[in-house]
C-alpha cells in the first residue's frame, strides 16, 4: 500500500510539472501574438511591416496548434482512448520527411544539419504518427532554440538501438 501511494505521489508530481511546463509552453506565443495583433491594431506596428509582424503570428499559431495536439494525443493515451498501432517504423525515413518539413526554418535561419550523410535505415517497432510527432516536436524545439548559423547535429546508432537529436551554436 505505501509503494502505491509513493507511486501514486510522484504520478501527481510529474502532473502538475507537466502542466506548469506546458502553460509556461503555451504562455509565450500567446503573449507574442497579442502583442503583435495588439501593435498592428493600434498602429505602433506600421501598415509596412504587417506582413511580417502576420507571417510571425501564423507561425506562433501553427506552433500552438502543434502543441495542443501533442497534449490532446497524451490525454487520448493515457486515458486508453487511443489504441496503438505498432508496425516496422524506419526512424531515419522519419527524420528526413520532418526535416524536410523544416527546410524553409532551416534555410532562414542557415542551421546546417549534421549526421544525415551517414544515417541509414532504422527500423523500429512504434506508432508511425506518434513516431513522426515526438520527432517533428524535437525539430521543432532545436530549431527553436539553435541561433542562426548553428547546427542540429543527429546520431543514429543502432548498436545501442538510439537516437539522438541535439544542437549547438557552432
Amino acid at each position: 500500500i505505501l509503494k502505491n501511494i509513493t507511486e501514486n505521489e510522484k504520478l501527481n508530481n510529474m502532473r502538475k510539472e507537466f502542466v506548469a511546463n506546458v502553460s509556461h509552453e503555451l504562455k509565450t506565443p500567446m503573449t507574442t501574438i497579442g502583442g503583435f495583433i495588439y501593435g498592428i491594431l493600434d498602429g505602433t506596428i506600421t501598415e509596412e511591416k504587417h506582413n511580417h509582424y502576420l507571417g510571425i503570428v501564423s507561425d506562433e499559431v501553427k506552433r500552438l496548434s502543434v502543441m495542443v495536439n501533442a497534449m490532446l494525443s497524451l490525454s487520448k493515451l493515457e486515458s486508453g482512448q487511443t489504441e496503438l498501432k505498432y508496425s516496422a517504423v524506419d526512424i531515419t525515413e522519419i527524420i528526413c520527411r520532418v526535416i524536410i518539413s523544416f527546410s524553409l526554418k532551416l534555410e532562414s535561419k542557415k542551421i546546417e544539419i549534421k549526421g544525415m550523410d551517414e544515417a541509414t535505415t532504422f527500423i523500429v517497432d512504434g506508432d508511425y504518427d506518434l513516431l513522426y510527432q515526438a520527432v517533428y516536436n524535437l525539430f521543432d524545439n532545436a530549431i527553436k532554440f539553435t541561433p542562426e548559423n548553428g547546427e542540429i547535429a543527429l546520431n543514429i546508432d543502432e548498436s545501442n538501438r538510439s537516437v539522438s537529436i541535439s544542437n549547438s551554436g557552432q
